[in-house]
C-alpha cells in the first residue's frame, strides 16, 4: 500500500500544468486515507506550485 504522499506525487504527475484534481480524485484520496477534501486539494495545490516551479520533482 502506497503511502499518502506518494499518492499524492502520482496524482500530480498525472496533472496537466495549472489545472485541479477533480472532486472524484480528491474524495477517492480523503476517503483511503482519512482526510477533508479541502486538506487533499490543498496538498495537491501545494505539490503542484512546487513543480510547476521547478523545485519538486
Amino acid at each position: 500500500m502506497s503511502t499518502y504522499q506518494e499518492t499524492i506525487r502520482r496524482a500530480v504527475a498525472e496533472l496537466p500544468p495549472g489545472s485541479r484534481l477533480r472532486a472524484g480524485e480528491a474524495g477517492a484520496i480523503a476517503r483511503a486515507y482519512g482526510l477533508t477534501v479541502p486538506q487533499v486539494r490543498k496538498d495537491a495545490e501545494r505539490l503542484a506550485k512546487r513543480r510547476n516551479s521547478g523545485s519538486a520533482f
